[in-house]
């Protein structure tokens, strides 16, 4: 059996059939995963990376899309995806139809698919029709730093720059990797008061739980506890489920596997 099927937990059929031919992975090189990949702007946080127990979180701190069209684009800054030996713990909802069903494919791209923040229930960047984007959110890294102790990038996007009120989204990502522990916070620099929601996009593997302050996901033998604190204790937590668009995932094209999402909502004057 091919090493890149025992290192899965679960595997898409697109998968074994592109792979099909290619030869079993005899060896794995720790730290040997490139980590930083500017001209598309993913930044990989980890530990053990290619191992059966490795730490793997992937962040989006790039552009749209592909040159000016951006046509197979999602308004994702700033999202993160995390798996753990294997198991998906935090998905990208991937993409389902392109024109068999505009609201479908308009959820797929939009902010709220992905594991980031939308300011008051606007996309980063603005939809126009079904390959076209009106505005386009510019992402910039404003610091990255990987050791034996600890990952960390900070990075922002300017897609809300266009309100009345300009908001400026920054968001640092702190992987310890002695106590496994991830730490996100989020910046929300503005003048005056806005909604703001971060999601968090659960595989459908995951049996995902609210457990005293905090929300757990479970997945084979693997678990992530996640904790939402707000910054004035106006914070309220919902935990969707399909058929909510808060729920939704594209195993692939046209096809709908129900996932769990963590939706933390503030809403307050968030300054700089």
């Amino acid at each position: 059996v091919p090493r890149w099927r025992e290192q899965s937990a679960g595997y898409d059929q697109t998968a074994r059939w592109l792979c099909r031919d290619l030869p079993p992975l005899d060896h794995t090189f720790e730290g040997a995963a490139r980590r930083v990949f500017p001209d598309g702007g993913y930044y990989l946080m980890g530990q053990r990376l290619g191992d059966f127990d490795e730490v793997r979180l992937l962040i989006d701190a790039g552009p749209l899309g592909y040159l000016g069209i951006a046509a197979h684009g999602h308004a994702d800054c700033l999202s993160m995806i995390l798996s753990v030996a294997g198991r998906e713990l935090l998905v990208d909802p991937g993409t389902y139809v392109y024109h068999a069903d505009q609201a479908w494919r308009d959820y797929f791209r939009s902010t709220a698919a992905h594991n980031t923040v939308r300011v008051d229930g606007m996309d980063q960047s603005e939809i126009g029709a079904t390959f076209q984007w009106l505005r386009k959110a510019e992402a910039a890294v404003e610091a990255w730093d990987s050791t034996e102790e600890f990952d960390y990038l900070r990075a922002r996007h300017s897609g809300y720059t266009r309100l009345a009120d300009p908001v400026t989204h920054v968001r640092e990502v702190r992987f310890d990797k002695h106590s496994r522990v991830i730490d996100v916070t989020d910046h929300i620099r503005c003048q005056s008061e806005h909604v703001v929601e971060r999601f968090w996009h659960f595989s459908d593997g995951c049996d995902v739980r609210l457990e005293g302050c905090g929300v757990v996901a479970r997945n084979g033998g693997v678990s992530l506890r996640l904790e939402a604190m707000p910054a004035r204790n106006r914070c309220f937590c919902r935990v969707a489920r399909i058929p909510s668009a808060d729920g939704c995932r594209a195993g692939s094209t046209r096809k709908l596997r129900a996932r769990r999402s963590v939706i933390p909502t503030e809403s307050s004057a968030l300054r700089p």
